[in-house]
């Protein structure tokens, strides 16, 4: 039984053409990254947070967010995981109430709301050694379409009458 389940990964990876995996996206090149961020269309600008760790300034669909790395090592390099972080400047008056249920529907999302009464919404991804790009445009996608949402809650649009 192990000849034959052997002899049939071998054949699977014979035929495998070269070219057809897909590329590798990890915190621990925020370059490549920043090029895929680009690729999908959104602004992306590398630059370092207050400790020196990489930080990654971005626009997903029309919204200011940012990728905050983690588990980088002494070096502020080859960190292993990253956070999508958001922050709304919520209007005055702005009743947070709607977003308190919101994780429930939306399972990666993380939202708590800062002194000044503005929402920060974060998401953490672990990339340890790298993930496949279509993780990582699923996740960034995702991610916009999490942002769109509570934009919609904090900013609805008014009738028009």
């Amino acid at each position: 039984m192990r000849l034959v389940f052997a002899a049939a990964i071998a054949a699977v990876l014979a035929t495998a053409s070269p070219g057809t995996a897909e590329a590798r996206v990890s915190a621990g090149d925020p370059d490549g990254m920043v090029a895929q961020l680009v690729k999908m269309g959104a602004k992306a600008e590398l630059t370092r947070d207050d400790i020196g760790d990489p930080l990654i300034n971005a626009e997903i669909n029309g919204w200011k967010s940012s990728l905050v790395f983690y588990d980088c090592n002494a070096a502020h390099a080859k960190c292993q995981s990253f956070q999508f972080v958001a922050i709304f400047d919520a209007p005055k008056g702005f009743d947070p109430a709607p977003l308190y249920d919101f994780p429930r529907t939306h399972r990666f999302a993380a939202i708590t709301i800062n002194a000044q009464g503005d929402p920060r919404v974060s998401w953490d991804v672990i990339t340890n050694g790298g993930i496949d790009d279509g993780i990582f445009r699923s996740a960034v996608f995702s991610f916009g379409n999490m942002l769109d949402a509570v934009g919609a809650i904090i900013f609805p649009r008014k009738a028009q009458g």
